[in-house]
């Protein structure tokens, strides 16, 4: 049965001295609870054991007396009970219950005349009344009633229950000082371990120690509690040395991005989301801040010549052993355009080989893949991304283009003859009148483009 909330709120301290004086109590009721019943019961007992025989060997030395009607010999035999200091009165009765002879103490002075009682044992107040019959060849010629108190048995028994309590008492305010101050060695390190506990939560300091006093269970408690405070100390510094190598990672990582130009991108199974810092949003034309795309999302921006190649290369990744994911592509800019777009990255992969996680950055590659390295004008995969937007909107609208092919006749002979450095000086030469000549067919210039093809071939777009 649990205690009472009054009770298992209170101090330890508290629960242990009432336990002892709930002991001491409980049983200081006992002892004085079987005292009396004793007392009481049996002091009457040894007074019939010992008073019986007496009386007994009296009423067979009275028969003569009393058949002969001989009250003094009768108040003889009687004054042999005037030693007994326990006997207060006597009386004898003959055949017709009239007393022959009797006596009375003057201790017994107030005490009421004893009436005729048959045979038997009574109790009168503090008085046992034995009355015997007076036998005369097994034939009863009369009563002899003696009365013994018990004050005085009964007196020295209560004296020695004080004596007895008494000592109980004392030894119960011994033991009541002892037990105080034999609680304060277990609950001052528990009141000392709990203040310690408090602090540690409060403060966040696993580095301090309780201090151990006894080699008991406290004791235990306490070494238990102070293992416990070095393991999270040795954990938290561990994870605070990883925390902080984390950090400077990601600073390093993330320094390198930026001076590198590159956008970060980070995608996690369990969410399907991925994160594209503020460059790599930036370089689609949104703003430059952090996102999180779902990964449908992303590709209705890669360019649906390019699609389905990257999609077929990230999935690659999930459902393959690879680790490392490179990709280029053409994604959609938000003003319609496309720009080119290499994307590196590497999957982390749980116990059981399932990718939980891919990571990696996003390079603008739109320089190297919209401009020819030696002329300057824009590449082959430019040319033909513009082509294909101006065929798009010429079926939305009435608006018309035009394509000039050129191309240089007999330019392998200035290659083998001239060399390939004349060769180059002559392309790039060329390639400087087309710009002039594609600007000056169409001054707007949103919609010219001059692009070398390849080798000695060009293309523009009108």
């Amino acid at each position: 049965m649990p205690l009472p909330l009054f009770i298992r709120n209170r101090s330890f301290r508290f629960k242990i001295l009432s336990l002892v004086a709930f002991t001491g109590l409980l049983a200081l009721c006992g002892l004085g609870s079987v005292s009396y019943i004793y007392n009481e019961a049996d002091v009457p007992t040894l007074l019939m054991q010992t008073m019986g025989p007496q009386v007994a060997m009296l009423a067979r030395e009275l028969s003569t007396p009393v058949i002969a009607g001989d009250t003094g010999r009768a108040e003889t035999e009687l004054a042999s009970l005037r030693l007994d200091p326990k006997v207060q009165t006597a009386v004898i009765y003959d055949s017709e219950k009239r007393p022959l002879a009797s006596f009375r103490k003057n201790t017994a002075a107030g005490r009421t005349s004893m009436p005729f009682r048959p045979v038997g044992k009574y109790v009168s107040g503090n008085d046992l009344i034995l009355s015997r019959p007076i036998l005369l060849h097994g034939q009863p010629i009369g009563i002899v009633e003696v009365a013994q108190s018990f004050s005085a048995i009964a007196k020295s028994r209560w004296h020695f229950i004080v004596v007895v309590c008494s000592t109980f008492v004392a030894s119960f305010s011994l033991a009541f000082v002892v037990a105080t101050r034999l609680q304060r060695s277990f609950t001052a390190p528990l009141a000392e371990l709990s203040d310690l506990a408090r602090s540690v939560s409060k403060d966040k300091d696993y580095s301090i120690r309780a201090s151990r006093r006894s080699g008991d269970e406290v004791g235990l408690l306490v070494d238990s509690f102070n293992e416990m405070l070095r393991q999270i100390q040795i954990r938290q510094e561990a994870q605070a040395s990883a925390e902080l190598s984390l950090r400077e990672s990601e600073e390093r990582f993330a320094l390198a991005a930026r001076g590198a130009n590159d956008g970060l991108w980070d995608w996690r199974q369990s969410t399907g989301l991925m994160y594209v810092s503020p460059r790599g949003n930036q370089m689609l034309g949104f703003d430059e801040l952090e996102k999180h795309w779902a990964v449908p999302d992303w590709m209705r921006h890669v360019h649906p010549s390019d699609r389905k190649r990257v999609a077929s290369e990230w999935y690659a990744i999930l459902r393959s052993g690879k680790e490392v994911f490179a990709s280029e592509c053409r994604m959609r800019h938000r003003n319609g355009s496309s720009i080119w777009v290499l994307s590196r990255g590497r999957a982390v992969r749980d116990a059981k080989g399932k990718v939980i996680r891919m990571a990696g950055s996003l390079t603008d590659i739109t320089n190297g893949k919209v401009a020819d390295s030696l002329t300057g004008l824009h590449s082959r995969f430019y040319f033909i991304d513009r082509l294909d937007s101006v065929i798009e909107a010429s079926r939305d609208s009435e608006a018309r283009f035009a394509i000039l092919f050129l191309d240089l006749d007999r330019f392998k002979i200035v290659n083998d003859t001239l060399g390939h450095a004349a060769g180059d000086e002559l392309l790039i030469e060329i390639a400087q009148r087309i710009r002039l000549a594609a600007q000056t067919w169409n001054p707007e210039r949103e919609q010219s483009i001059a692009a070398r093809l390849g080798g000695d071939e060009f293309a523009i777009l009108l």
